[in-house]
């Protein structure tokens, strides 16, 4: 049902055009790591107390979990959702559209999905990340991958996943679209205040999924749209050609010829995207 509704849910004409954009400029966008890890804030450590303590009388509850696995998947599945809302947003939060892309990435949060093993989380991730984003391409689904990756290697890996979950809270409280993912991450944030087993998450290794075919027939769709803008730029050449002077001048035709290629910078880009493995 949820991969049904992927299919559909799939825009080919804006996946091609950002995976041929991202080729040529990263789609406009910085993609720097995000800051350092930071102490929390006393305004950041409160707002966990506060929540932690609403339902003080469940404390027990999270400290006595014994099978970690499913909601480990699903914590995982939800930081790679924040981490790619701030690598997008310049690790900002985006009162429009923060909570719009943390709830759409995340199938844990989207459809509340238990997944069964890190492949199939990843896998979602990866093509959510290529559906419902307004910046969508895998390789930005990789980077947040890897960062993840990285912070959790840290001693600090607790406050670092404290950190984003606030994230996630202050970009769904401001709204009403999403009550329920709103109590989801106050509920996670106590698990990871009180429940979290590190050496668990520490196991959880991502797998590199990154190279497979998100299933959307993804890579026909990128080659023809290659082929269309190229065929439109050759097009394009020739009804420029058309208004040349006949009595031009052999230098002259060189002068615009080298001003064409000039002003066509991303033309080897798009041949050389032509012979490339679409799939990575």
């Amino acid at each position: 049902m949820k991969e049904e509704r992927e299919a559909k849910d799939f825009y080919g004409e804006h996946y091609a055009m950002d995976y041929i954009q991202y080729s040529i400029d990263k789609l406009g966008l910085s993609l720097e790591n995000l800051p350092a890890l930071r102490k929390l804030t006393e305004d950041q450590s409160y707002r966990i107390r506060v929540i932690v303590e609403e339902k003080q009388r469940q404390n027990d509850q999270y400290k006595s979990i014994e099978d970690h696995d499913v909601l480990l998947l699903g914590l995982i599945d939800i930081l790679l959702a924040i981490v790619y809302d701030r690598l997008t947003n310049g690790n900002e939060l985006n009162e429009a559209n923060s909570h719009i892309n943390i709830h759409r990435l995340a199938a844990t949060l989207a459809c509340f999905v238990e997944f069964d093993d890190v492949i199939q989380m990843l896998r979602s991730f990866y093509r959510r990340s290529c559906i419902y984003p307004y910046y969508r391409h895998k390789e930005i689904a990789k980077m947040c991958v890897q960062h993840l990756t990285a912070q959790l290697a840290t001693e600090e890996r607790r406050i670092w996943i404290q950190e984003q979950l606030l994230h996630a809270y202050n970009a769904f409280k401001t709204t009403d679209c999403a009550v329920l993912n709103h109590y989801f991450i106050k509920d996670f944030i106590r698990y990871a205040e009180l429940g979290l087993d590190t050496e668990a998450l520490q196991q959880c290794a991502l797998n590199e999924v990154h190279q497979d075919s998100l299933g959307f027939g993804e890579d026909v769709l990128v080659q023809k749209m290659l082929r269309d803008i190229m065929a439109q730029e050759e097009s394009d050449s020739t009804d420029s050609d058309d208004y040349e002077s006949t009595d031009e001048s052999d230098s002259d035709s060189e002068s615009i010829a080298s001003v064409d290629q000039l002003s066509n910078p991303n033309e080897n880009v798009l041949e050389k995207l032509m012979n490339l493995n679409l799939s990575g």
